[in-house]
């Protein structure tokens, strides 16, 4: 790929995680309501706070590449479905980013900073979380 990313590439990454988070999300759903709601998690609280806080996550990079505001309220996140029907309406924006973007477009660095941390990736790579992760932990080594 010559350190190019390309469409083709980001659709099947993009694609695998939908498929990935499909079956987090069917898993989670045997959990009864208090175990979804449990406090479990160190970082997060419950379950619930933590599939939220991942879903948060991939709708923050993709708008941080589309140059806007995130824009979730806490009713996109209050339920179990509302998470589900957030991810799939996220996931298809994805993928028509993805696709609206040229050459130019995916290889554009996005600058921003988490926790006074700065941090540089490339456009095309935020669009799937798998790719975020590796490109912060890029972007902290280089630091």
């Amino acid at each position: 790929m010559n350190g190019r990313i390309n469409h083709d590439v980001l659709t099947a990454l993009v694609t695998y995680n939908a498929y990935a988070n499909g079956l987090v999300l069917d898993t989670v759903a045997r959990l009864t309501g208090q175990e979804l709601a449990q406090d479990c998690s160190p970082s997060h609280g419950s379950v619930h706070g933590l599939l939220a806080h991942m879903l948060e996550c991939e709708a923050f990079f993709l708008t941080q590449c589309q140059g806007r505001p995130l824009a979730l309220e806490s009713s996109d996140v209050s339920t179990l479905s509302d998470i589900r029907r957030t991810w799939r309406v996220l996931e298809q924006e994805q993928v028509e980013f993805i696709q609206s973007l040229d050459e130019g477009g995916l290889a554009r660095e996005v600058h921003l900073h988490i926790r006074e941390q700065a941090l540089s990736f490339q456009c095309g790579s935020c669009c799937c979380r798998r790719w975020s992760i590796r490109s912060i932990i890029a972007a902290s080594s280089r630091s």
